[in-house]
């Protein structure tokens, strides 16, 4: 009987998830989890709590699941249940700019999973991801082509998105800004066909996915000057994450309306959107988006000072300040687009 109630309260987290309720979710399966007696209903659980908590960017959450997820596979001995654990413990640590971890627990997830499994593909853009952090194309671009063949063999259009949108974030690296637009337009085209047909298991996914592509693709827009175009992206990404509580898109979306008003030299509105977000991104444990924001928000406060000579001799100052936040949180790369 109180198995049966247990499995109830999982169903009805499921639920709850779906009606996109993930505080609610969160707490249902955080309660009957130390209920349960099966261990693969134990792993699972953890799964759907490291999903909901990845969506709400509770990124230590996230990591923490992972590693019981991690102590259940090993305890079982079951190779499927390992290569998915790492799988979500490579993500964990990627968001957490953890690059060179992400990297390895990528490569036990494809170790432990068969050559052309889905679980390959997405180690592979958890891998592509890190190696854009630590600047390292050549294998950033191997990685993404052989995601792109697992995505075709397996028909994983989410999967495909995720490796155009990729592609896109190598040229915004490379200040190859035609190109990273192209690529950004693709993917935003490709999420957008995919969400239309999109099953209601897959909604949630394709929504989230689409908001993403928007937000890349407003960035893109924002460097080519297309301050119109990528305002009105990043507004309908806001409006998408924000009535269904999609925390990390709604900070990333701060930070970019931050960049396009100091793009436009509005800096006082631009200050406070880079205020608001680093503090939600801080609260998130999102390393590299906050150094980011931080560093639109030093500039922002450098272009209010009216003495110029002290903007140019704090120029230096600022690069200065982000490798300082970039070595702390080992990304060597990445500096903004512009």
């Amino acid at each position: 009987m109180g198995q049966r109630m247990t499995r109830r309260q999982v169903a009805e987290g499921l639920e709850l998830y779906a009606q996109k309720n993930y505080d609610a979710a969160i707490k249902k399966w955080t309660t009957a989890l130390p209920k349960m007696k099966d261990n693969r209903l134990r792993f699972s659980t953890l799964g759907y709590l490291a999903l909901a908590s990845r969506d709400r960017g509770r990124n230590k959450d996230y990591l923490v699941h992972a590693v019981q997820q991690i102590d259940i596979a090993h305890e079982l001995d079951d190779n499927v249940l390992r290569a998915q654990a790492y799988l979500n413990l490579s993500r964990a640590n990627e968001m957490l700019a953890d690059y060179f971890k992400a990297v390895s627990y990528s490569r036990l997830a494809m170790q432990y999973s068969f050559a052309t499994d889905v679980v390959q593909g997405y180690a592979l853009l958890v891998m592509a991801d890190s190696y854009i952090g630590l600047c390292n194309f050549p294998k950033v671009l191997e990685c993404l082509d052989k995601a792109l063949s697992i995505s075709h063999e397996n028909e994983d259009h989410l999967m495909e998105v995720q490796v155009v949108n990729t592609m896109g974030k190598v040229f915004l690296a490379l200040k190859d800004f035609p190109k990273a637009l192209a690529f950004q337009q693709r993917a935003h085209e490709l999420a957008l066909s995919n969400a239309v047909y999109a099953g209601e298991q897959d909604a949630n996914s394709s929504a989230k996915f689409l908001r993403l592509t928007k937000l890349k693709l407003a960035t893109s827009l924002r460097i080519m000057g297309d301050f119109q175009g990528a305002t009105k992206c990043v507004e309908e990404a806001m409006r998408s994450a924000s009535s269904v509580g999609d925390r990390p898109v709604q900070a990333k979306c701060l930070v970019c309306v931050g960049d396009i008003q100091r793009s436009q030299n509005n800096n006082e509105v631009a200050c406070k959107k880079y205020e608001a977000a680093i503090q939600m991104l801080q609260d998130m444990n999102d390393r590299c988006s906050s150094t980011l924001a931080m560093l639109g928000l030093v500039k922002s406060l450098l272009a209010l000072d009216t003495q110029k000579q002290m903007v140019s001799d704090n120029e230096s100052s600022i690069d200065r300040f982000l490798i300082s936040l970039m070595v702390t949180d080992n990304c060597r790369c990445h500096f903004p687009h512009e």
